[in-house]
């Protein structure tokens, strides 16, 4: 009886050791954040961050079908320092046709597909994608 206790008790007190572990692990990474954040200096990417070597050249897939309905050219990043929208290149074939649209970030869906690797999802077919207003990058912008 007082093995099967303490064959108990000790499975009951994995989880909270492991629950344990990594919050020290998260509490590390926090501390570790802060650090290079005050510095000035940012080592290496942040958990959960995306860059824009991770988004440019990404397909863009419809959500229903699966299917590829263009790459992503360029990130249209706002005063903030924030995403507002990619660009991405629909229709052309060989590098010949097609255009340059502009998608709104919060329309675009991201799935991991591990820590760096990510799928991106909207809910447009490539027509709808190839009818849409062209993106005029020479237009606006915060330096003109």
């Amino acid at each position: 009886m007082k093995k099967m206790t303490s064959l108990v008790m000790a499975v009951a007190l994995v989880p909270v050791m492991a629950m344990g572990v990594a919050t020290v692990s998260a509490e590390e990474d926090r501390q570790a954040m802060g650090q290079q954040q005050e510095s000035g200096f940012i080592t290496s990417k942040p958990q959960g961050s995306l860059s824009a070597d991770d988004l440019i050249g990404n397909d863009v897939r419809n959500r229903q079908t699966d299917e590829d309905i263009g790459n992503i050219s360029d990130l249209i990043i706002d005063e903030d320092g924030r995403i507002s929208a990619v660009v991405v290149g629909t229709g052309a074939f060989m590098g010949m046709g097609g255009a340059d649209v502009a998608i709104s970030w919060d329309r675009v869906e991201q799935v991991r597909d591990g820590e760096d690797d990510v799928s991106l999802y909207v809910d447009m077919t490539q027509e709808e994608l190839e009818q849409a207003p062209e993106y005029d990058n020479e237009e606006g912008g915060m330096f003109d």
